[in-house]
């Protein structure tokens, strides 16, 4: 599966979707899908660090399921805070049309990067 959905620190503050190879629309949606169930079992607040560092392009259709990825990626225990990483070329490009269509998205180009963007945006939003 060209896509996984984890989570990524032991107080279930922060869900990694890594994406690791070229992936399908479909797969894209469904992750967001397992992003909600994961969210489904805790009763606070969490955040998304989407990682695109071993993507392989985008799926042709890509612009096509961006309001459908936006209208199903609501969540009540979700707080709104989505760091890029990792994302080069058409990938970031599709990204920053994602986020001044649908909402601000952060960007990092590391791990560490998206870790700490979060620590800052969840204190401020405190």
């Amino acid at each position: 599966m060209p896509i996984s959905v984890n989570w990524a620190n032991a107080e279930k503050t922060i869900i990694l979707f890594k994406i690791v190879e070229k992936f399908t629309s479909e797969e894209y949606l469904q992750g967001i899908e397992e992003r909600k169930a994961l969210q489904d079992t805790i009763s606070h607040k969490s955040s998304v660090i989407a990682d695109f560092t071993d993507c392989i392009g985008l799926p042709a259709d890509a612009l096509g399921h961006y309001p459908r990825a936006h209208k199903i990626m609501p969540h009540p225990n979700f707080t709104g805070i989505l760091v890029i990483t990792g994302a080069r070329g058409i990938i970031r490009r599709m990204a920053r049309i994602f986020s001044n269509t649908f909402g601000k998205l952060h960007f990092a180009d590391t791990l560490e990067e998206a870790y700490e963007i979060i620590k800052r945006r969840t204190a401020t939003d405190a």
